[in-house]
């Protein structure tokens, strides 16, 4: 195909990103190019149809072209470039997005510079939510806009780690025969980089970021990559070194290419790829095949102090900076080299270990409810704990309401419902009614403040009751990293009651992970910034996994959960009575009457305007002060819980993954739905998509955002209410005062590590 020479190509490869590509497309198409052409190539035609891909209204100015079967990204790369017809190609990952002009300032400079290659750096986004910061690597090596005749003059261009950072020039690229390696079905960047860095003749760099990448998260618990993704990360390494080495000549060992190549290589395998340590264990022979390899592609990676003097290696050397590999020396980064060399696996493993000593952590104290607590069996009398685990949107806040205002008669039962680490009754919740249950006892455990605990066990002991019920909504932890180490610590405070049951309410789990995420957004989490089902990309996966959510805690406690079903006992107005007589509460309790409260979970249409405003407000006192108007306008809508966000076919898929996950675990424990008339429900549902948020919504969510404070409150000292002065200096002296953006401030902080 001839080129255009006035038109840029972007390639999108595509296999699920079905959730964020319009938003990747659009970031295209908005740039106000004149001629630019967007290729989506369908890597995964067994799950999306062209009749799926067109659904997404992508725009009529994208092609799209399909794969035949699922080939990899590699190939999707090659695919579009092969049909694109620009003088200037790109690439966009199809879950990333271009910023507002950032794209068109790259194709300005690669045409005005004309260099093979033009490199843009690029913002990243914290885990689930759109908060963006810099790239530290970026900001050290590509902090200023320049052009440079080739490798030896962009020295730094040898650390552009990412094929979508640049535009490469189409005959560039034909001429020097470039494409993705498809056998690198992974990982395949780093190798197409450094083999066009080496052919540029001119390379310029953009000196600011014009993209951003999207961190994905979601999984419960983190796993050593398997021997497959070993295998291909060492296939990386091995590529990357021996092109450099190619291109360095006869003399490779001792250019400067080659070295800086060498010292990346052992860096990754000590920060990034966990080959060393699968080697030391010997457990997987296809790891252990390759053992020889390694030793092979490190024989010639022999470097000396001198390498930490050359400038681009000062610039992004992690030795000597205290890392989450622990603090790596000098003396340590060549031991772990030579033992690589000689092939003694375990000594690297162990220079590693010796770095990042991982101390014992303080030990969560087991509080006693008595003096007849055994030294090792725990106590033998003493009251007994139901743990209620609050899931979001099973009517958790009214069971609480009802035990905190039937306080006493609950008491006088025997049952004790603690005030201790209970949310206070004059707490700001965003919507009226809504309230964490014994919140206050989990913060004070991740802080490990044990007074209050101390506090909870006192109550415990003069209350002389036999049961004590706490509950706490979110206490699974789902999406705390360190949720396994927090429940530990949760069943070491327990230990002090006679016996702990836990009690969950579960509800349909095509609907939950909706509610879920309604919850976060209602509350101002900055989780909730996103569609739902960029929401969904992150945590279906977690939120259809019984096993993965109360696993830990039953491993913890040594006492299996029981979950009753919450729509079952919502249609039969029997919350309260099945939780009682799951909890073992007196026969007399059943008849507290239900506390008159309304929590209910606002329309679609609210919650996709106050989504709306969760994106576009960062600061978390302002976002929660605006909806917390918001909602205090909203009048009650029964009908607003059955208006789901989520298509029917996304439904059927959460109920399908949770059968597949879940549904054996949860019979087990008392959860057991008619799946096929839930299937059936969702085949019938006469369920629409949002078209339009009203206006009046949208005029609510400016009208609260109006009402928001955003003046400066004056300080409580009379003295120092100076009006543009401070107190001490000159009326008319000037005084600069700059306040750092989250992201700055980081940045800083991390800069000051390093010296």
């Amino acid at each position: 195909m001839t080129p255009n020479p006035s038109r840029i190509s972007i390639i999108i490869p595509f296999y699920n990103e079905t959730a964020y590509l319009r938003m990747a497309v659009r970031s295209v198409l908005s740039q106000g190019l004149a001629d630019v052409e967007v290729i989506v190539v369908n890597d995964n035609p067994q799950a999306y149809s062209p009749q799926d891909i067109a659904a997404l209204n992508l725009s009529p100015r994208v092609r799209v072209i399909q794969h035949d079967r699922n080939r990899g990204l590699p190939a999707a790369r090659n695919t579009g470039v092969a049909a694109s017809s620009g003088s200037l190609i790109g690439f966009l990952d199809a879950d990333d997005y271009y910023l507002t002009g950032g794209l068109a300032l790259q194709v300005d400079l690669a045409r005005k510079s004309g260099a093979c290659i033009t490199q843009a750096n690029c913002l990243m986004t914290r885990h689930g939510v759109p908060d963006q910061v810099p790239l530290p690597r970026e900001t050290d090596l590509f902090f200023a806009q320049r052009i440079a005749t080739g490798l030896a003059r962009a020295e730094e261009a040898q650390f552009i780690t990412s094929s979508w950072s640049s535009l490469y020039r189409r005959d560039f690229l034909e001429v020097n025969g470039l494409t993705f390696d498809e056998a690198q079905v992974k990982f395949e960047d780093r190798l197409f980089v450094i083999q066009a860095v080496t052919a540029a003749k001119k390379i310029a760099f953009l000196g600011r970021a014009n993209r951003v990448w999207r961190r994905r998260s979601g999984s419960i618990s983190t796993s050593r990559p398997d021997a497959a993704v070993l295998v291909l990360q060492m296939q990386l390494l091995e590529k990357c070194l021996a092109h450099v080495r190619a291109r360095c000549g006869a003399k490779a060992t001792g250019h400067p290419w080659f070295k800086r190549e060498a010292f990346n290589t052992v860096s990754r395998l000590i920060w990034d790829i966990e080959l060393v340590a699968a080697l030391a264990e010997g457990r997987d022979p296809a790891v252990m095949a390759l053992g020889p390899r390694l030793v092979a592609m490190m024989r010639d990676c022999q470097l000396g102090n001198q390498i930490f003097e050359d400038p681009v290696i000062k610039r992004v050397s992690r030795v000597g900076v205290k890392t989450r590999k622990g603090l790596i020396r000098r003396v340590d980064f060549f031991a772990f080299a030579k033992a690589l060399r000689e092939g003694d696996f375990a000594a690297a493993a162990k220079v590693l270990a010796e770095c990042n000593p991982v101390a014992p952590a303080a030990p969560f104290p087991r509080p006693t409810t008595g003096p007849t607590t055994g030294p090792t069996t725990g106590p033998t009398t003493g009251p007994r704990l139901v743990l209620h685990l609050g899931m979001h949107k099973t009517g958790t806040t009214a069971l609480q309401a009802l035990m905190a205002e039937n306080r006493a008669a609950l008491r006088s039962e025997g049952v004790l419902f603690p005030k201790t680490g209970y949310a206070a009754t004059e707490l700001s919740a965003v919507r009226a009614g809504g309230n964490p249950g014994h919140l206050g006892l989990l913060q004070a455990h991740r802080r490990r403040d044990d007074a209050v605990w101390q506090a909870l066990m006192r109550e415990v002991d003069r209350s002389d009751c036999d049961t004590v019920v706490i509950s706490c909504e979110n206490m699974t932890l789902p999406m705390d990293p360190d949720r396994e180490v927090l429940i530990a610590g949760l069943a070491a405070r327990f230990a002090g009651f006679r016996s702990v049951e836990v009690i969950a309410f579960v509800r349909r789990p095509d609907l939950w992970a909706e509610m879920f995420f309604r919850e976060l957004v209602s509350n101002g989490n900055r989780l909730g910034a996103r569609s739902v089902e960029e929401f969904l990309v992150d945590y279906d996966d977690l939120l259809t996994d019984l096993p993965a959510l109360f696993g830990p805690i039953e491993a913890a406690l040594g006492s299996r959960v029981t979950l009753i079903d919450h729509d079952a006992s919502v249609a039969g107005n029997q919350h309260w009575a099945h939780f009682a007589q799951t909890a073992g509460l007196p026969p007399r309790v059943l008849a507290l009457a239900p506390v008159e409260q309304v929590y209910a979970s606002p329309g679609r249409d609210a919650i996709l305007a106050a989504q709306m405003l969760t994106t576009l407000v960062a600061d978390p006192d302002q976002l929660q002060q605006a909806l917390r108007g918001f909602f205090a306008g909203q009048e009650p809508d029964p009908a607003a819980p059955r208006q789901s966000l989520l298509a029917p076919a996304t439904r059927d898929r959460l109920l399908t993954t949770f059968q597949a996950k879940s549904a054996d675990f949860a019979a087990e424990r008392g959860y057991a739905p008619d799946y096929a008339a839930l299937h059936a429900q969702i085949a019938v549902d006469a369920w629409q998509p949002v078209a339009t948020i009203p206006f009046d919504q949208l005029e609510r969510i400016s009208h609260a955002f109006t009402q928001t404070e955003t003046a400066p409150r004056p300080t409580a000292d009379p003295a120092r209410k100076t009006l543009g002065r401070v107190v001490g200096r000159d009326r008319n002296e000037m005084v600069l005062r700059l306040r750092l953006r989250p992201w700055a401030r980081r940045i800083v902080d991390w800069l000051r590590g390093r010296r």
